[in-house]
């Protein structure tokens, strides 16, 4: 069915992608971390890390100079309980008011935990309980070889040799045949392809001069992280991997493999099926049969979906971030210890109700999702008892969706860990931290904060790295800024928040929302997902002005570049140079 699957797409129009050049500083940093999995791809913990490998990686070929995905924390689901209070990237006050330094892991710590976890997952030492090892999935991986054949400059799925078939109904086949979390090593077929289809020239020359470069009156910068993380990099390869090495079987897609309306529009050009979520945030996997292959999207599950579709005994494919995994144990730890776990995000997202879901492990495991600062002050307000606060009978029915099932704010929240989704905003998300601990105090006194709050940063490398540019940009603003991603991504609505704080701001989920026929420009004007769009007119300032620029984590460096181009091509501008680079379209 899909053997030809690729002549039907629709070709790049850009021009060839350009090696990228080292960014400021990269020369004198060394990898913290670099490994090899089965699949051969390189792995490390970050965006920086990752810079470092494809400066020094001259072994792979050209093809796979960018992006390269990095490997995160390798252990999935249910992830021995031995590394939890080490899960890395996380800063532990313990209700402290310095950080316990017993606890607290450093950079280089928690690089090191991963070396070693990733080591044992190699030797198959530890998976998921009762569930599958490493040994036998990277057994698995082997079972059939294929990929992308270039062949008369269309790429073709090349037929695989005879063999049981991965997810097969073979009466021996088990579990450990048919979860996959580190690829198929296929990613030097994928790769030119998925280079072809998300990378820009133009930003990467851009990039090269110093993130900043004046095209006719328009000084144009860029902010010095943005765009696709190694996270969003290996979603997206592990999804083309997984296309390729099941070319005739259903591929079902967990609602959105990223928030990014582009990249999904191509998961559905491979003919990968969405299932979307009910009102409740429920999967209806009823129609998926043993003989399909399922994604798991970056933001991972929950237990429940996870444990429906290992019955139906699928192929899964886990492309779940290794931020959220950290995330996961973390909360997982909290509940085991007999603390709730309260939760900084949005109860909707994906991401959110797969974290609160891992206090099932536990039975006494307990949750509570805070949005912002203002729930965390009703919260705070009640665990203190202060003058004004809501009655017990309304706070279950303003957090009662937010909560786990029989939650008891009275019983509830004696003892809590705080937590957060990883795309939120650090500042906010360390300051309702700090609110919480100071309500606990206010309420029970310094001994029993020090024994009963727990408070961690998970905010995800790549979130904090993007929002830091933003605060570096912000120090001399733009004119006008424009922030790139799909209107439902958290890192991405933030990125804009913050951007507007500082100067006039357009957040647009996609370079088409920008019209180089009319001059207008679609945007979202505030931070609330569900707020509409609107349009606007000379939007521009009259005369030179700078131009900012920044993306959300999921969004491909094309989008960036055709969106330059757009605004440039408003204001009258040409980039002959770049006569390669496909040209504005409506």
């Amino acid at each position: 069915m899909h053997v030809a699957l690729l002549d039907a797409f629709p070709q790049p129009t850009q021009e060839p992608v350009l090696q990228p050049p080292p960014r400021r500083g990269q020369e004198e940093r060394e990898p913290q971390h670099v490994g090899e999995d089965p699949g051969g791809e390189e792995q490390g913990s970050s965006d920086q890390d990752r810079r470092a490998v494809q400066e020094g990686a001259s072994r792979h070929p050209p093809t796979e100079h960018f992006p390269l995905h990095l490997s995160e924390h390798p252990e999935p689901l249910g992830a021995s309980e031995k590394t939890s209070e080490n899960a890395g990237q996380e800063h532990e006050s313990q209700g402290r008011p310095e950080a316990d330094p017993a606890s607290d892991l450093d950079e280089e710590a928690e690089l090191d935990q991963r070396k070693q976890d990733e080591e044992k997952e190699e030797a198959g030492e530890h998976g998921p309980p009762g569930a599958w090892g490493g040994q036998e999935c990277e057994r698995a991986g082997r079972t059939l070889e294929g990929g992308f054949t270039p062949t008369s400059g269309s790429r073709h799925i090349k037929p695989y040799p005879s063999g049981p078939a991965i997810g097969s109904r073979d009466p021996a086949m088990t579990i450990e045949q048919t979860y996959f979390r580190k690829g198929f090593g296929l990613k030097s077929e994928v790769q030119p392809l998925i280079d072809a289809e998300y990378q820009s020239a133009l930003v990467e020359q851009i990039r090269a001069e110093g993130y900043r470069k004046t095209f006719g009156d328009v000084t144009v910068r860029l902010a010095e992280e943005f765009g696709f993380c190694y996270g969003v990099d290996r979603a997206v390869d592990y999804a083309y991997e997984t296309r390729a090495k099941f070319p005739d079987k259903r591929v079902y897609l967990v609602g959105e493999i990223i928030h990014n309306p582009h990249v999904n529009k191509r998961m559905t050009d491979m003919e990968i099926e969405f299932i979307h979520p009910d009102d409740d945030g429920n999967f209806d996997f009823s129609h998926v049969t043993k003989d399909d292959a399922v994604l798991i999207p970056a933001f991972g599950v929950t237990m429940a979906a996870f444990e429906e579709l290992k019955k139906i005994g699928c192929v899964l494919v886990d492309t779940t971030c290794g931020s959220v995994l950290l995330v996961w144990k973390r909360v997982e730890s909290y509940a085991k210890d007999g603390f709730t776990a309260l939760i900084h995000g949005k109860y909707t997202h994906e991401e959110s109700r797969a974290t609160a879901s891992q206090v099932n492990k536990h039975p006494q495991g307990k949750y509570l999702i805070v949005r912002d600062m203002d729930e965390a002050m009703v919260v705070c307000d009640y665990i203190a008892k202060r003058p004004g606060h809501i009655s017990r009978e309304d706070f279950l029915l303003r957090f009662g969706m937010k909560a786990s099932p029989g939650f008891d704010p009275d019983r509830d929240l004696e003892r809590m860990g705080v937590a957060n989704q990883t795309t939120m905003l650090a500042n906010e998300s360390m300051a309702i931290g700090a609110k919480l601990r100071e309500a606990v105090f206010e309420a029970h006194g310094a001994e029993h904060t020090e024994e009963n709050f727990r408070s961690f940063g998970t905010i995800c490398s790549a979130t904090q790295e993007r929002q830091d540019a933003v605060v570096k940009m912000m120090e001399t603003p733009p004119d006008i800024m424009v922030v790139i991603g799909g209107y439902n991504s958290s890192n991405t609505n933030n990125l804009a928040h913050m951007c507007r704080q500082h100067t006039r701001t357009f957040h647009v989920e996609d370079s088409i929302c920008v019209d180089a026929n009319t001059g207008t420009i679609r945007h979202k004007p505030e931070i609330d997902v569900h707020a509409p769009e609107v349009a606007e007119e000379d939007w521009m300032p009259e005369g030179p002005f700078e131009l900012g620029i920044t993306a959300g984590a999921s969004t491909p460096n094309n989008k960036i570049g055709d969106a330059l181009l757009r605004v440039l091509a408003i204001r009258g501008v040409s980039v002959p140079e770049m006569d390669r680079e496909a040209a504005p379209t409506s």
